[in-house]
């Protein structure tokens, strides 16, 4: 069985690891760290992808789809707003969502360069940010 959750971004622990405030409706919120895989990054640029990750979804709203497989949960984050980087996307319910792990994997060929995420990310609004 899989539950699909809107979460807020509370904040970027590291280049893998979220912290995540959970909507659970009727105005209940949990509080959870999850981590990112399929990408690999090596040693020398953590910080770079730790600081793509802020930028791509620092203080946003993300969609968090968790699936549990052999008595495990996996959770799989997917980013509310669109980016221009093709071949990321799932379908998660009737939509179709970019993968943060498949953009993470795309900005990982491109050593995390912040000029070429700023380039594929939409014109940001303040009223895009959550509060």
């Amino acid at each position: 069985m899989d539950w699909v959750f809107r979460c807020k971004v509370n904040k970027v622990l590291s280049h893998r690891s979220l912290d995540l405030a959970f909507d659970l409706g009727f105005s209940i919120k949990y509080r959870h760290d999850v981590t990112l895989n399929d990408y690999d990054v090596d040693d020398s640029l953590k910080e770079e992808a730790k600081n793509c990750l802020i930028l791509l979804i620092g203080g946003h709203r993300v969609i968090v789809k968790v699936e549990k497989r052999d008595s495990v949960f996996v959770s799989k984050v997917y980013l509310y707003m669109p980016v221009k980087i093709p071949n990321c996307y799932d379908d998660v319910g009737d939509k179709r969502l970019q993968s943060v792990n498949k953009v993470m994997a795309e900005m990982s060929l491109k050593k995390f360069n912040t000029e070429y995420i700023k380039s594929v990310l939409p014109d940001m609004r303040l009223s895009d940010r959550t509060e």
